[in-house]
Parts: structure tokens; sequence; C-alpha cells
């Protein structure tokens, strides 16, 4: 039997990229003389290898920057049992680890590694508040439990594709005339009009704008929009909602945002008016249509404040977030500043938050003081929308320096509404009496959004009447 005649052996290594590449060429002569193969001791041939150690390696793997250990011999096992891996100890896959098992608890994994995240991120930057309070607690304030649900389904998310090839001089994404294309976006997000692979219908895909860092207070804000739409699915004045993954969703799709219809220009000069003999609203709608549009857009915070889980606070009330759909409705569709309330136990109320110092001019005099919030911002802010209906125009209409009017609020200084609407019809005067109630300066002083709703409906049936006499 030829055996291996050592004095011959040829080691060459070859240098390439860092790692040490071990070439033997072995040269075999018969001496049958020197042992036989079944003679374990003699067959034990301390043979020495490169070993790398990658245990001291930042990088995940190490094939970055290996780190080679010294020389040494192969492990001295009986020729008979020894398979040559090169000091590999190479251990068969079983065939179950290439079945992919989908865990039911999912859910659960997830907020169980979200809580150990947040916990840490308010350990090394107190005041990030996203921890799960009811279980850690902490304070007083405790949130819902189901504040934190998360229910993705990404499988549905990677069907859509919305690539598509085209010449640059003939189309861009905003062409219609694809299946996908991009039709608007806001601060977050880029809204698409998609084709549905199981429904057969096109549907409104928002991803992150690429301005945006994918981190955790951007997942936190999209997740927080997904779990309160889907929360409120049932109502017939919230967006339908197909899904959510990361920093996307699917909602259904809308056929124009009111906005441009109910304000056309917007901020205008009161000498360009034109209403010396009477007032000259700058929308097309009727009396009537306004109050309905009211009413849907009170009824759609009503879905929020009522929630049986406990108080939402929309937190972001302006004309762009009310949609008109396809068949007609108008609905509230964005929720990505959505507030939900705490609750203090030992007191037995819910608890106020604060944002800080608010930006804009379409908020409540105490967001623009920094003072600590409720449900009622939504409400004065209600009361702008309500202002733009009846007029055609933005609060503070000759003003669009937003720091002055910012100070105007905070003095307690409402917009201008002519007096001369009291007296045009029944419906307009309510809106007017409303708009009042709603601007309120003191937060407590101001009706509830039932009591809204109660309102705009009496001020309907008023109109109506007239309408009949």
């Amino acid at each position: 039997i030829g055996t291996c005649d050592w004095s011959s052996l040829n080691l060459k290594l070859l240098l390439l990229g860092g790692i040490a590449f071990s070439m033997m060429c072995l040269s075999l002569k018969p001496k049958a003389s020197l042992r036989r193969s079944s003679d374990h001791e003699v067959n034990q041939v301390p043979i020495l290898i490169q070993s790398f150690e990658f245990s001291k390696v930042e990088d995940i793997g190490g094939w970055t920057h290996p780190q080679v250990s010294p020389l040494k011999p192969w492990t001295n096992l009986p020729r008979d049992k020894l398979v040559d891996f090169g000091d590999l100890a190479i251990h068969k896959l079983r065939r179950s680890f290439f079945q992919r098992e989908v865990n039911p608890d999912d859910s659960k994994n997830y907020l169980i590694e979200r809580r150990t995240d947040l916990e840490e991120m308010d350990r090394l930057k107190m005041g990030t508040r996203l921890y799960h309070n009811d279980e850690l607690d902490l304070e007083d304030c405790q949130r819902p439990n189901w504040k934190n649900l998360y229910f993705p389904n990404c499988n549905n998310f990677h069907e859509i594709d919305i690539s598509r090839h085209y010449p640059k001089h003939l189309a861009t994404i905003s062409d219609p005339h694809h299946d996908s294309y991009r039709f608007s976006h806001g601060y977050f997000r880029d809204a698409w009009f998609v084709e549905h692979p199981e429904l057969g219908e096109s549907i409104v895909l928002k991803i992150l704008r690429t301005k945006h860092d994918v981190d955790a207070k951007t997942l936190h804000t999209v997740q927080r929009d997904a779990i309160v739409m889907e929360r409120l699915t049932a109502s017939p004045n919230i967006i339908n909602t197909f899904g959510h993954c990361g920093t996307s969703l699917t909602v259904e799709p809308i056929a124009y945002e009111v906005e441009e219809l109910i304000v056309p220009k917007g901020y205008m000069k009161q000498e360009d008016l034109m209403d010396k003999e009477d007032v000259k609203p700058q929308n097309d709608y009727t009396v009537a249509e306004k109050l309905e549009m009211a009413l849907s857009m009170s009824e759609s915070l009503a879905a929020l404040h009522g929630f049986e889980g406990g108080i939402i606070v929309h937190d972001d009330v302006q004309l762009c977030q009310w949609l008109r759909t396809r068949d007609g409705k108008l609905i509230l569709g964005d929720f990505n500043r959505a507030e939900i309330m705490e609750w203090n136990r030992h007191k037995g109320e819910y608890c106020r938050y604060n944002n800080g110092y608010a930006y804009g001019n379409y908020r409540s005099p105490e967001e623009f003081d920094a003072a600590d919030l409720n449900e009622k911002i939504d409400i004065f802010s209600l009361g702008n929308n309500f202002y733009a209906l009846l007029t055609g125009l933005w609060p503070f209409y000759e003003n669009e320096d937003d720091g002055v009017v910012q100070k105007w609020l905070v003095a307690g200084n409402t917009s201008f509404v002519d007096d001369r609407y009291r007296s045009r019809s029944l419906g307009e005067r309510s809106l007017v009496e409303i708009i009042e109630k709603c601007w309120k300066y003191d937060p407590q002083s101001r009706p509830d959004i039932f009591t809204v709703v109660g309102m705009v409906r009496r001020a309907l049936e008023l109109e109506a009447t007239a309408a009949k006499a």
C-alpha cells in the first residue's frame, strides 16, 4: 500500500485577500515495510493546517477581516473513523432545516422584542415614551393594551409590483396611463395607485418618502396610523385599510381631496373679495352641501373621540385629511399624528399630553403655547374647517405669516367672521354659531364632538325646513 513520503512534501502558500491558502503536493511511493494500514498508532500522522478564528471580529460572519490562529495539530482520531474536512466540524443538516415554519405567535414575539428595544431606548434617552406603560408599570398614566398591537401582512405587499419600463421622455411616475403611478404625497409618504393582484382593482399604496429615515420613530408613526385604521375599520366615516407592512400602508382608492374645492383661492386681500354689498363665499357649495360636509367631518372625529377602547385624538385636523371616495362619501384618511390618550388609574380621568411648540397656523392656542393637550384641540381645528366651508377662505385669510398668526391665537384672537353671514340663511347662521363655540379659548369651554354633531344635525334640519317653505 502506498504511503506519503514526507521528505518529498512540497508546501506552497498563496496569499490572496489576506487569507492564506495551503497547497500541498504529495507524491506517493510504496514503502510496505513502514507500517500496516490497520495499525492505529502508526496511522496517527500530525498534519498541520491553518484554522481561521472569527470570534474576535466585529462583522457578522467574519468575512471582512478573519483572524488566523497559530498552526495546531489535527484531531487525534483513528484514520478509519476520520473524514478529512480540514479540521472543520461538519454536521449534516436535518431535512427539517429546509422547511419554512410560520410561527402563530409572531405578533406576541414582536411585542416582546419591541418592548425590550424600547426599554433600552428609554434608558438611553429619557422621555421617548414609546414603551408599553401598562406592562412596565412606571407611571400612573397607562396606555390601553391595544395601542401596540401589530398585524402586518407583508406577503401581500411583496406581491405588488410598481416597477415598469418606459422611455423617460414619454412618461413619468405620475403618468396615469400606467397601471401603477404616483398621484399625490404628504409630508411622510408618497401615494400610488396600484393594481391589487387579488381584488382585481386599484388600491392606494402609501410608501415612506425617501427624505425620511427608517428608524424607530418612523416605524412607530406608521404603526400608529395602521392600528388606528384597523381599530376603526367598522366606521363608515373612516378610510378602509387593506394592510400594513413596515413603513407602508394600503387603503381604498379615493376620487379626490376636497381641500382645493373648499378653498380654491385660500388667502386674499379684503379689497379683492368684492363683498361691499353682500358677502361672497369663495367656493361654490350650497349651504346644505356645506352642512352635510360639516356633519361628515364631525362624525369622523366622533368615531375617534368615542372609540370604545379609549379616546383617540386626531391631532392634525385640517381640510386635506378628508377625502371623497368614488361612491361620493366623505371620509377621514390619515392618522399618523394620532394620540391614543392615557388613563390615570388613580384619578379616574384621561391624562393630558404635550407636543411642545406647534408649527403652522391651523392649530389651537394651547398647541402654539406648548401647553398640555387633550381632544379639545381637534374641536378648535374643526372650527377652522367649518370657517373654510362657510367662507371659502383660510382663517386669517389676509395674513400668511405663521408666526404672526400664532401670536394672535395665543393672545386670544380669532379670525374675522362677517356678521352678514348670520342673516343670509338659517344654516349659515347656525354654522357661524358653531364656529364661535369651537373657537373658545379655554379648551374646557369648547363643546365635545358629540355636541358638535348634534348642533350640525339641527342646522341641517333648519336649512331643509327653510328650503321647503
